[in-house]
């Protein structure tokens, strides 16, 4: 089975930022874990769960929005600018936050029921 450096690799093949390539092989192993038992074994486990980080990879870079470089707006004497409205807040999103709690919740859930094998091969491919 291959190691999480090669899905980290393959990933980054796709994104070209080491940053993204680690979230798109932690969003596969979520998603992986959330469908294993959609898994019908008509393909390997690897197979499949490489396929699983592609598709992960592929939609961090489709959320990439374009860089755009320029100089800031040049705001009128007196007058405030609105651009530095636009600026994200470095504090955690709730929404987020709130999201990865219920998702670890789910992970809990469906864990539960998987078939010892199933949840074995799983951890197995986790820990590599």
């Amino acid at each position: 089975m291959a190691s999480r450096q090669q899905f980290v690799a393959m990933a980054y093949s796709v994104v070209q930022n080491t940053e993204d390539a680690e979230d798109a092989v932690q969003n596969a192993f979520i998603s992986g874990y959330l469908h294993l038992l959609n898994f019908q074994g008509r393909s390997s486990l690897k197979t499949w769960f490489t396929r699983v980080v592609l598709n992960a990879a592929l939609m961090i870079r489709r959320k990439r929005k374009p860089i755009r470089l320029g100089s800031a707006p040049e705001c009128a004497a007196g007058k405030s600018s609105k651009w530095m409205d636009e600026l994200p807040s470095p504090e955690p999103d709730p929404e987020m936050c709130w999201a990865k709690t219920e998702a670890l919740g789910v992970i809990h859930e469906v864990s539960a029921q998987l078939k010892p094998r199933l949840r074995e091969a799983f951890f197995d491919v986790l820990r590599e």
